[in-house]
């Protein structure tokens, strides 16, 4: 058995499960160290060895220490809590019978309960936040303007709602921020993602890391280990693995694994920021994309220094610093009022998303002619992906989509169908229709050149019933897929009939 030659109760020492980390804990300074273990041989305690016959007084590395019975470290699970005990503690499990003994070395968790519990401020609702963060956290309200640059104060709020989840939870998130420029010259540059971090990094203290391009992907990520936020800088598109980011964040278990180390799994507590300066996604994320927030910054390459500390620092950064750093614990406090679901990208569009999306893949110049959506399967494929997209623009409605994308699909048409068409390509300029262009010369020119190729005149004429009511489908002049069967029209007009009735019942 191995003891400490002059034990001292002020010091304790931690190892976590699987070796790798040495924790050396200060109580009276409330200061937690690491040690990993490649530098064990390096590091020495004067000990007592005991066998059954004699003691010896001599210094070992910890290596060795490790390796024999000791009485001095012990064994726990490691964790980076806001919301539990600091320091060491245990846990007893009443369905296992069994005790765990945590290493909390998240030493600033006090500021977090005590904003919880008993909070500074009161609001009557949602949107008082950002009044309150305007009053209270001057400096830190000025730098979240410039970064969430021409954002609602729902898109902010949204983000106070995400820190929340941070700050009073030990929970992942798998909706990430991305933050990025809006051209190639208008990178966002000096916008104040760096200062943010760093307001992060100082407000979370060791809870925050960085990743790059090729570490997020890397087997060996102790870097990931308890963190509550980790920051992917420079982020860069062509060599992005959107895949493997999403299940890094979707995933409630992180699988971590030092040089050397058997790995361990470990709760992912995680909760992701994306910057980057790339301007061009490159259909990475798409405007369906259910996980990534879109915010631009300031695309004024110095903003932060032009706009804010010049103007209302005196152009002093230590002052402004000083005065951000200083508004931390009234930021926490307020983040704990905002208890809002997060909502997604698909629940909350930014203007970000919007105006990129509508700057990108609006452009659909190879749409030659209005006939081609009809007659050319790639642009009608291409027409409905667009469709889709003003859907989640909220551009047009869940129910014209599906209609419109039924109809094309089943290559059965008629004039309300072909109008609503026509009058999206004359909004939009696609297919080569001008807003001085007439609907009815159009679609005229459209059924003969259909009927031309491989559709035919069809008299929709059907009935169904409705709540206990005959009703009636009638369109005369429709086009159809020649040589339609029997069967398919009867599948047609029955999913015509289910439109109708969505229309009855709404």
């Amino acid at each position: 058995m191995i003891t400490l030659q002059t034990p001292d109760d002020n010091i304790k020492y931690y190892l976590n499960t699987n070796s790798s980390i040495l924790y050396t804990y200060n109580v009276e300074k409330n200061k937690v160290h690491f040690n990993h273990s490649n530098e064990f041989k390096a590091m020495s305690l004067p000990v007592i060895e005991k066998t059954k016959s004699k003691e010896i007084r001599k210094t070992m590395n910890v290596q060795d220490i490790i390796r024999e019975d000791n009485n001095f470290i012990n064994v726990v699970k490691v964790i980076a809590s806001t919301t539990e005990t600091e320091g060491n503690f245990s846990d007893f499990d009443e369905d296992t019978g069994m005790a765990t003994d945590y290493l909390n070395i998240y030493l600033n968790a006090r500021t977090f309960q005590d904003a919880a519990a008993d909070n500074n401020y009161s609001i009557t609702c949602e949107e008082n936040l950002i009044e309150l963060l305007e009053d209270e956290t001057p400096t830190i309200h000025k730098l979240i303007k410039n970064l969430f640059h021409n954002e609602s104060d729902e898109v902010i709020i949204n983000f106070l709602n995400y820190l929340n989840v941070v700050s009073f939870t030990d929970n992942k998130q798998d909706v990430m921020y991305l933050f990025k420029g809006t051209s190639e010259d208008k990178q966002g540059q000096g916008s104040g993602k760096g200062v943010f971090r760093d307001l992060l990094s100082k407000m979370f203290s060791g809870l925050v890391c960085s990743v790059s391009n090729e570490s997020y992907k890397n087997d060996f990520n102790s870097e990931l280990l308890n963190k509550k936020i980790v920051i992917f800088d420079e982020l860069d598109f062509k060599s992005l693995k959107y895949e493997k980011l999403k299940d890094i964040t979707g995933n409630n278990t992180l699988r971590i694994e030092n040089k050397g180390k058997d790995a361990i799994i470990v709760k992912n507590v995680s909760s992701w920021l994306l910057f980057t300066n790339f301007s061009d996604m490159l259909a990475k994320i798409l405007a369906d994309d259910r996980r990534t927030i879109i915010i631009h910054p300031n695309p004024t390459n110095g903003s932060l220094k032009k706009e804010v500390i010049d103007s209302c620092y005196g152009g002093d950064y230590n002052h402004f610093e000083y005065c951000l750093f200083s508004e931390i614990e009234n930021f926490i406090h307020i983040i704990s009022l905002a208890t809002g679901k997060v909502r997604t990208p698909l629940e909350l569009r930014t203007e970000a998303h919007k105006s990129y999306f509508a700057a990108n893949n609006y452009n659909l110049t190879d749409i030659k002619k209005f006939n081609d959506i009809f007659l050319k399967k790639n642009s009608k494929r291409k027409f409905i992906e667009f469709l889709e997209e003003l859907k989640i623009l909220n551009d047009i409605s869940e129910k014209k989509f599906e209609r419109m994308k039924f109809y094309l699909n089943t290559g059965f048409y008629f004039q309300d169908m072909l109008q609503d068409v026509f009058n999206i390509c004359q909004q939009h300029q696609v297919g080569d229709i001008k807003s001085r262009d007439k609907s009815r010369v159009a679609i005229k020119a459209l059924k003969d050149e259909l009927i031309k190729q491989d559709h035919e005149l069809f008299n929709l004429d059907t009935s169904f019933t409705y709540q206990k009511e005959k009703r009636r489908v009638k369109h005369n002049g429709c086009i159809r897929v020649k040589d339609t069967t029997r069967e398919t029209q009867k599948d047609i007009n029955k999913q015509i009939k289910s439109f109708y009735i969505q229309n009855l019942a709404a």
